[in-house]
């Protein structure tokens, strides 16, 4: 059965092969040896975790002499390296995509900057915005919508997809699934709907756009969950303590702004009454809320594009012992 999201691994879990090939075939016939004489050895192949090399004829309480790395991790059922290829396959694809989305991402600012420093230009040099030139930057906002929501669903498909053979299915990685994949789709249906360019297309642009951020904020820390039981499978315990950092980072920004656009909005509202001050107060607490709230974005999310690079690191490297296992596996079956 698989472990609960939060559940910490247990290192003193070991194989049932090794208590089996470890016991006394006959404890009829002789007393048994002190607990100082019994054989601690692995009697059978088993390969490190970390560097795939055989373990046979080590102790348990040893480490590995390849790379240090405790024999007694390579004896948990749970770990990433013993499961299904395939799907260690498509962990590792959906990482590579993200990727390239986080890069994609990256170039689709610097054209819109392009773009938008040659309209502007290009105004100025007429008088004032030449027919077609708006449109044309909502065009180009839509296709590049569409372009990264293909590539971000491509990975986050990849990377939640369910474990083959699992006993449980966890729920935070059916709702980090759905969540996601819907504020991606969102995302693209409010950039469509804002070549309207009316104030009603305006307003339901801006009503999916707060829509989307509520599901992010659902999605993204179900995500990072997901993520965070995987990294204690592979097992880092480091990498899966990063994981919760940039989680409650990135949740909390998020969350500090749709409270205060929210707040913003019903103080703008209250203020057509007179009931509140004046609404240039207003929209300059929203912009210090907004300045720090971009701030702490950049920061988590620099970190956490390191932390992609490193998921798909640690998958492709599980992927790779997985392989292993499974070839030794088909050899001694033919051997036999």
């Amino acid at each position: 059965m698989q472990p609960d999201d939060n559940a910490p691994l247990d290192d003193s879990t070991h194989d049932m092969a090794y208590e089996s090939a470890n016991s006394p075939a006959d404890t009829t016939s002789s007393p048994a040896p002190p607990a100082e004489a019994v054989n601690t050895r692995l009697d059978f192949d088993i390969t490190c975790i970390q560097c795939g090399y055989n373990l046979r004829g080590q102790d348990v309480g040893a480490s590995c002499s390849e790379c240090g790395t405790p024999v007694v991790h390579s004896l948990r059922t749970d770990q990433l390296c013993q499961a299904n290829v395939g799907w260690l396959a498509s962990l590792r694809s959906g990482m590579t995509w993200m990727i390239v989305g986080i890069c994609a991402s990256f170039g689709m600012v610097a054209l819109a900057m392009f773009v938008g420093v040659a309209v502007s230009a290009s105004a100025s040099s007429s008088g004032g915005f030449v027919a077609g030139q708006p449109i044309a930057m909502l065009i180009f906002g839509v296709i590049s919508n569409l372009v990264l929501t293909v590539v971000f669903a491509v990975a986050l498909w990849l990377t939640t997809q369910p474990e083959p053979g699992a006993m449980k299915d966890r729920t935070s990685r059916r709702l980090a699934r759905w969540t996601l994949l819907a504020s991606l789709c969102g995302g693209t249906l409010a950039s469509i709907i804002q070549l309207g360019q009316t104030e009603v297309a305006e307003i339901v642009s801006s009503l999916f756009q707060l829509i989307n951020l509520c599901l992010i904020a659902v999605g993204f820390p179900s995500y990072m969950l997901y993520l965070r039981t995987l990294a204690n499978r592979i097992p880092d315990p480091g990498l899966a303590r990063q994981t919760l950092i940039v989680m409650w980072g990135v949740f909390s920004c998020i969350g500090v702004f749709i409270g205060a656009a929210l707040l913003t909005l019903f103080i703008s509202l209250a203020q057509g009454t007179g009931s509140y001050g004046p609404p240039g107060a207003i929209l300059g607490l929203f912009g210090i809320v907004f300045c720090f709230t971009l701030i702490g974005l950049a920061v988590f999310g620099i970190w956490w594009i390191v932390q992609v690079c490193q998921y798909r690191a640690r998958f492709a490297r599980a992927l790779q012992i997985a392989r292993s296992h499974h070839l030794n596996a088909e050899l001694r079956e033919y051997r036999a």
